[in-house]
């Protein structure tokens, strides 16, 4: 397993970046296996995660140590669907920072 860059995480992302921006029933498990893998690149150490807003890196661990409350909080399609987008959102950000920065 490589250590997760930007890259890694907006290469899933597209798939998805309409889907995320629209609306979805509640209960749906259309983001469940983008959801699962975000998880996956969000635990994995690397220096690009250690940037990130612990908030995301708290979720994602407490979801891989089985907590009840996130489990069942994230079982629902449009919670996965908001923190997903939330993400995504947060990413376009760094990334349009890290290109006025070499401009």
């Amino acid at each position: 397993m490589n250590a997760p860059v930007l890259q890694d995480y907006q290469r899933l992302l597209q798939f998805y970046a309409r889907q995320l921006h629209g609306s979805v029933p509640q209960y749906g498990r259309r983001f469940e296996l983008l959801f699962a893998r975000i998880i996956d690149l969000l635990n994995r150490p690397s220096r690009f995660n250690a940037t990130l807003p612990r908030t995301f890196i708290d979720i994602a661990q407490r979801i891989s140590l089985h907590d009840a409350a996130l489990r069942y909080h994230f079982r629902h399609d449009g919670n996965r669907q908001q923190f997903l987008r939330e993400l995504e959102e947060y990413l376009q950000w760094r990334r349009r920072e890290q290109q006025r920065r070499v401009h």
